[in-house]
């Protein structure tokens, strides 16, 4: 008796595997054509030590748009 697989079995694999493929190409896809804004700071904290009340301490963060399209900053938030 030899065995012969239904052809609809044939076709599922035949998708699946189309399926993997597509997936495979899609990751890879995206880690080499990443797009948009990429903030990178290259300090994150600073601390301003013992501040006398009333007195102002100002202090910049330099913020780099590492990316390859414009970074748009909306809310900046302090702790």
């Amino acid at each position: 008796m030899h065995f012969r697989p239904d052809r609809s079995l044939w076709r599922l694999f035949d998708g699946f595997s189309l399926l993997f493929v597509m997936v495979i190409l899609g990751w890879a896809g995206a880690a080499v054509a990443e797009k948009g804004p990429d903030a990178f700071l290259p300090r994150t904290v600073y601390d301003f030590g013992t501040a006398l009340e009333g007195n102002a301490v100002v202090h910049d963060f330099v913020i780099q748009n590492r990316g390859d399209e414009p970074l748009l900053i909306h809310r900046v938030r302090t702790g």
